[in-house]
């Protein structure tokens, strides 16, 4: 079980959104040895729910003051959060006899 909680500020071409969040998932992981077993092929999946609130704002002059726009924004999500292929060399290795 895997929880998130997060505050954000993200702006792009003078519009930006400002929030919190909020995350909630199940993650199954899974490892195998590779290549005389001294490698780990690391594989995992997370799916979950996501929750935000935010306030939009605008700014017009590149640095300049930030005006809130009047209402918030909400929004949901419910799907894959995470996936993950890595490949591990662990670094204390000891070859079981």
């Amino acid at each position: 079980l895997d929880l998130g909680v997060a505050y954000y500020d993200v702006e792009r071409q003078f519009q930006g959104r400002q929030g919190e969040l909020l995350s909630v998932a199940a993650v199954y992981r899974y490892a195998w040895p590779v290549f005389n077993e001294r490698w780990h092929l690391h594989v995992g999946l997370s799916l979950g729910y996501v929750f935000s609130v935010a306030q939009p704002y605008d700014v017009f002059v590149s640095g300049g003051k930030a005006y809130r726009r009047a209402y918030t924004q909400r929004w949901q999500y419910l799907g894959p959060t995470e996936c993950e292929i890595a490949l591990v060399l662990p670094i204390k290795w000891r070859k079981v006899l």
